[in-house]
């Protein structure tokens, strides 16, 4: 007699039959997005489910040890009652690559030309949705101080922790233009994979989901064509960690940038 485990069962019946992937770069309203189609109870369970967060491997994060138990597990974290699976992904170079070998050498396969040849497997029937920042210079604000302070997330109830005279030495004009070149770029990678791989996509924009959370939940929902209906927008989870040193730097850097141009960009305080 063949007994079937609980655990393959649960696997078995976390199966997903569509899927769907959020492109993201740091500090553009991904995690916030990802709660509230969650919060729908509609959407899946979007998040860094194929994140190594320090991690040697995915294996290791997950303890397992083949591709099937991988994908299984990561299939489980991220798929709802109804069947859809999400993810939040980014095309960073460095670690999208390592899962990508990961995944290869797991399988017993060459890495191919395509990523997307590997990905059809994980994520079947897969739309994508694109979150960008608008405004870079407060999304690498937000990311500098979230790299010195290390808070990335407000939920709920919870305080900053970090004194103000923390950020008095932080301004970092390098820092700063590093991360701009940087989150311009993650944004141009995910835009050229997106458009290299002829994906279904569409942007939506941290100004537009701050501004409006519940018409551009609307219009992710109707995009993955999960509801024809309006929804409300369930209860935020997360809240804003901009400070008063924040809107320091951000004039600050509005001032470094231009201090010789005869025109100005943009005017201070505007």
């Amino acid at each position: 007699m063949k007994f079937v485990t609980i655990s393959s069962i649960e696997n078995r019946q976390m199966q997903p039959k569509t899927s769907y992937r959020i492109w993201h770069a740091p500090r553009v309203g991904s995690s916030l997005l990802c709660q509230l189609l969650e919060d729908t109870g509609l959407a899946g369970k979007p998040g860094e489910h194929l994140s190594l967060h320090g991690n040697p491997s995915l294996c290791e994060k997950y303890g397992v040890k083949t591709y099937e138990g991988l994908r299984d597990h990561v299939w489980n974290l991220g798929t709802d009652k109804a069947g859809i699976f999400a993810a939040k992904v980014s095309s960073h170079a460095s670690y999208h690559l390592e899962i990508i070998s990961e995944i290869c050498a797991l399988r017993r396969k060459p890495i191919p030309t395509s990523y997307e040849e590997l990905w059809s497997d994980f994520f079947p029937d897969c739309k994508h949705i694109v979150i960008i920042r608008l405004n870079k210079v407060r999304q690498i604000v937000s990311w500098w101080k979230a790299i010195q302070d290390n808070e990335w997330h407000l939920r709920g109830e919870e305080v900053r922790k970090t004194p103000p005279e923390f950020y008095e030495d932080k301004f970092d004009i390098n820092a700063f233009m590093h991360l701009y070149h940087e989150a311009v770029l993650r944004d141009a990678a995910n835009q050229e994979y997106i458009a290299q791989n002829n994906l279904s996509a569409i942007t939506v924009t941290y100004e537009d989901l701050i501004a409006d959370p519940e018409a551009t939940l609307n219009r992710c929902l109707h995009w993955l064509e999960l509801t024809q209906d309006w929804i409300e927008v369930p209860k935020m989870r997360y809240k804003q960690t901009a400070n008063d040193h924040s809107e320091i730097w951000v004039q600050r850097l509005y001032e470094d940038l231009q201090k010789d141009w005869e025109k100005k960009a943009v005017s201070i305080n505007s």
